[in-house]
Formats: structure tokens, sequence, C-alpha cells
């Protein structure tokens, strides 16, 4: 029986973790687990779908039963990338491993760096830790309008972000601004730089993260991406992964406004998506909210009521789905509330995994993965891409349960 895999979800929820990987102790994350401390928190999780995919056979959590009778395979899944966070973890899902870790501009910027940041941009700047000096905002804000020095917010981890008020660059012109930031942040290895606009009057300055816009570093290798690109499969994505892969070999992208509109858009795609002769297409979608919403706020019940209501959304994507599609849920890195830390947690990530033409019949074990590159790895070799990846493919494994 032959079995082509037409159109492939995967989707990557923010700051999912399900325990510490080996070498936690490096980043201080020693205990880490996202999902059994956040239910110990609330005192349980109601994610009965995840729970059928076998979330709850990953690591305990309250309220998530395990399951020997899964509908997908199921596995924790570690990082070897050395960075921890959003853009690593996707580079690494996508097939490309990270050597060196990204610069955690939280801890202040050198004086190496001001120096070339003022030669690549002729401008001083007003430079400020967010959200610590978030009360200095009117301040800076004031100095801006009269000086006329952009600011630039250090972000948890390894982002800049740029801003400046319409009254003193424009949007192109801050635009042109952030894109000679990001080549000096490329000499110092820094993850993301974005701009956004400094709105409001003095007194009562504020900063429009709705009109926030990203540039991370290019991915240091050819992608799953770009290997799709060669075979002829469209690439569309969903909320905000085009910037962390640059925008390179994106048929087509969205962005989305709330959980619902998420997944109507999500539907819309697996139905409607532009595919190529053989009906194939990759969609990949990034549910942000849960890390930038609740996580960054500590905020464990919002952060439980969206996990909850995504949970809830689940079979509106297997009704969706034709029998040849298979959908993959994933995540970047952790975000165990517990952990005294700005940045995300290092812990391995749920990959469950589900296709109706593969039922695993009380065997949907896929074991540990040595690396979230078996993802790209996987879909390589089920769509016979050109570009494979130092990884292990679960494909076999699936194709074992016809």
């Amino acid at each position: 029986m032959e079995i082509n895999i037409r159109k492939t979800v995967i989707i990557t929820i923010d700051g999912l973790g399900v325990g510490e990987l080996p070498d936690a102790f490096r980043t201080n994350h020693r205990g880490a687990n996202t999902l059994q401390h956040l239910a110990d928190q609330v005192g349980k999780l109601n994610i009965p779908n995840l729970g059928k995919l076998g979330l709850g056979n990953l690591t305990y959590i309250r309220g998530v039963e395990r399951t020997p009778d899964t509908l997908g395979f199921y596995s924790r899944c570690r990082f070897k990338s050395e960075g921890t966070g959003v853009v690593s973890g996707h580079w690494e899902i996508a097939g490309v491993i990270q050597n060196e870790n990204f610069f955690d501009v939280s801890l202040g910027i050198s004086s190496e760096f001001r120096e070339l940041l003022q030669l690549n941009t002729r401008r001083d700047f007003l430079i400020m830790k967010w959200p610590e000096q978030e009360n200095l905002l009117n301040t800076f804000g004031a100095e801006h309008l009269i000086s006329g020095k952009p600011l630039l917010l250090l972000l948890p981890y390894s982002e800049i972000l740029v801003c400046a008020h319409e009254n003193v660059l424009t949007r192109n012109q801050l635009m042109f601004l952030t894109m000679d930031v990001r080549q000096t942040a490329n000499t110092f290895h820094i993850a993301m730089v974005s701009m956004a606009p400094l709105e409001g009057e003095p007194g009562d300055f504020l900063i429009n993260f709705s009109k926030k816009e990203s540039f991370p570093m290019p991915a240091p290798g050819p992608t799953l991406l770009d290997s799709a690109e060669l075979a002829q499969i469209p690439v569309v994505t969903l909320g905000e992964v085009a910037p962390i892969f640059a925008n390179r070999a994106i048929t087509t992208g969205k962005s989305y406004s709330s959980l619902e509109d998420f997944f109507e858009k999500l539907v819309h795609y697996i139905r409607e998506s532009p595919t190529n002769d053989f009906e194939q297409t990759i969609i990949w979608a990034r549910y942000s909210d849960l890390w930038e919403v609740a996580w960054q706020k500590r905020d464990a019940h919002a952060f439980t009521k969206l996990l909850e209501e995504f949970d809830s959304y689940i079979p509106r994507l297997y009704r969706a789905m034709a029998s040849e599609d298979m959908l993959i849920i994933t995540s970047s890195h952790g975000g165990d509330f517990t952990i005294d830390s700005k940045n995300p947690t290092r812990e391995h990530v749920p990959v469950l995994t589900y296709c109706r033409n593969f039922k695993p019949q009380g065997y949907g074990s896929l074991v540990v993965r040595k690396s979230a590159s078996d993802i790209a790895e996987t879909l390589a070799e089920a769509y016979e891409l050109p570009i494979r990846f130092a990884a292990d493919s679960f494909w076999p494994n699936l194709l074992e349960k016809l």
C-alpha cells in the first residue's frame, strides 16, 4: 500500500516544556518542567485532546492521565542547539542546529557594540533595559523628542527593539535604521532586532507592540523550508514564522489576531492552501500567545486558560484534514514559571504526531528524540526532499503502523 503525505501542519506552541534537558544546569534551569509545575500551580490542566495525543505520557501533569492507546504518536524531544529560545528552537525544528549561543542583551551591551553601532548608523541612541526600566519610558520619550535620538530597548534573552516617534522618524526611516542595527547585531550574534513605533504625548508615551516587525539573524544553513522550495512544495505560514527564517522559501503567510482567528485561518489553509501537482503543502503555524501574553507577565492562570482553549479547538483540525494529511504539534522551548529566569527554560518539548492513515494501536511512543531536527528529517524522508538533515527520521516508525 503506497502512502503519500499531502499536507503537513506543523504547530509550534511557544513555551511548552515537559522536563529539563540533561544540560539544563548550564543555564541554571535544573528541575524545569513547564507543564508539570503549571498544573501544580493552578490545580490541574483540562486538555483532553492533547492528552489523547499522548501528552500525559511524557511527564506527570495533574489532570492529564497517561493514555496507553493514543490517537497519535508522541515523544519528548531534546535540543542540540546552544541557544535556548524562539529562533534557535525553530531553526532546529527546521533542521539547522546552532553551534554558538546568542548573546543575551538583557545583561547589557559592550562599549565595542556601542562604538560599532554609532559607526554603522551615525547616530547616538537612548538605551534602556525592558521591562525593568519601563517606568522610565516617559523620561526617555521626552528626551527622544527633544534630541532626536532613537530608543534602543534591550529585551529579555537576545532581542533589541528600535523605537522612534513618527514626529522624529517616519516608518521608512525607522526601517532603514533598524536594518543598520541588524547589521551591527550580526557581528555580536544577537538573535533578533525588531522595530516598533513610540506613540503618545509627553507624560503618556507607549510602545505600540501591535505594529512590531522583527528581523532575525538568517539561519546558518539550508532549512526544511529551503528543501521544500527546491522540491516545489509550497510553504505557507501562520503567525510569526516567516521573520524567523528571514522570509526565505515561504510561499505566503498570514498573521492572526486571536486564538479563534488562528484556528479559522489554519483550517482555511488546510482546506484551501496552494499545493503542487501532488497536492502537497507544508503549513507552519506558530502560536506565540502563551509565551508573549501569559509567560512574560508570569500569569499562570492566563497561560492555563489559553492552553485549555487551544486544546478545545484541536478537533476542528481533525475534521479539516484528509487521511493523507499529517499534524505535528511541538514547541521551540520551555517556559517554566517556577524558574527564576527572564529567558526561555532549557527543556524537552513534546512532539505529538497525528495522521488518520497511521494507527498506533497502543504503540505510539517514538521514544526520546535526540534533536528537534528529527522533525525536519522525517518530513524530508516522507516527501523525498533533495536536502537531508543530520538527524533521525521517525517516518519508518509511522510506516510500521499502516
